[in-house]
């Protein structure tokens, strides 16, 4: 395998993997909403904790 090659093949693996974690994310925090969705108190602190943890990657 050449270089070109691998690089390529690195630059799409790395693409893969971000929209795999991005769709974790965002399946991860649709299945917590509707998993606590009956006490809506401790939803919304978990999506402040959330958002206060992660803020700085989005």
């Amino acid at each position: 395998m050449d270089y070109n090659s691998a690089y390529e093949r690195v630059t799409q693996l790395k693409k893969f993997y971000k929209s795999l974690l991005w769709f974790g994310i965002v399946a991860g925090i649709i299945f917590l909403m509707t998993f606590l969705k009956t006490d809506h108190l401790i939803s919304l602190y978990l999506m402040d904790l959330l958002f206060w943890s992660f803020g700085e990657f989005f």
